[in-house]
């Protein structure tokens, strides 16, 4: 099997069915959808469960540990050679899969892509850009998060045992502990994916997002003054990816 798509789900009942639905209509269809979920209360497990398709797996969690739980349980319980994960509120278009392989084939083993931003009505409010090509560590510390999660297919061997870590953007550390082994990451310049933005996401969780990708900074850096410095680069960055 080449591709294992990883989905965490908490009471996703309004929008997991258009998650899986974008799965179902890639162009490649050698993968497996793993389906974990954090011990939703809504009706998010019945909607998973109408769908009928073989490589559609599920797993419930009987407590809640968090997202990050609930994606290192899925790549433990995944077959392919290639990991991507996508959230229960996102989509991917449906040539998402095969610009990966077509990728995969150029030797890339890590690669991500621009994406659009959508709301409810599935309507583009935005598009988040970035260069394409490399990126190597200090690229990832300089850049911000460059890596949308929803874009991102990465080999399971590079991945090997790094695992999600609790503490605020959970995606940037992993993609941070993995590129410190000395592996890049490819932008392929295309965009494949739609991020919802959900309404309740808009104010407090700006500065939540800021907090935790400064800690991240100062953790990875040597003094104040590259923290300072890599803050204010994030910050331009941040900016400038909006279109």
């Amino acid at each position: 099997m080449k591709f294992s798509i990883i989905v965490p789900t908490y009471n996703s009942g309004k929008t997991i069915q258009r998650t899986i639905q974008s799965v179902l209509n890639q162009t490649v269809e050698d993968w497996e959808l793993i389906v974990i979920d954090d011990n939703s209360s809504d009706e998010t497990l019945n909607i998973v469960n109408s769908f009928s398709d073989s490589r559609i797996k599920v797993i419930r969690k009987n407590n809640r540990f968090g997202v990050s739980d609930s994606r290192n349980r899925g790549i433990a319980a995944s077959q392919g050679e290639f990991l991507s994960f996508l959230d229960s509120d996102d989509t991917w278009l449906p040539n998402f899969l095969e610009i990966a392989s077509i990728n995969i084939s150029k030797g890339r083993l890590w690669i991500f892509s621009n994406y659009h931003v959508v709301n409810y009505n599935n309507e583009i409010t935005e598009s988040r850009v970035v260069r394409a090509g490399e990126y190597n560590y200090n690229d990832l510390l300089t850049s911000g998060n460059p890596i949308g999660m929803l874009t991102a297919v990465i080999s399971r061997q590079i991945v090997g045992d790094t695992r999600f870590v609790d503490g605020g953007h959970e995606d940037y550390k992993f993609w941070i502990d993995i590129s410190r082994k000395g592996i890049s990451v490819w932008n392929v310049g295309e965009y494949t994916a739609k991020y919802l933005l959900r309404a309740d996401s808009l104010s407090a969780n700006k500065v939540k997002s800021f907090v935790w990708t400064v800690n991240i900074l100062k953790s990875e850096s040597d003094n104040l003054f590259q923290t300072i410095s890599r803050t204010i680069r994030y910050v331009l960055n941040t900016v400038q990816r909006r279109t």
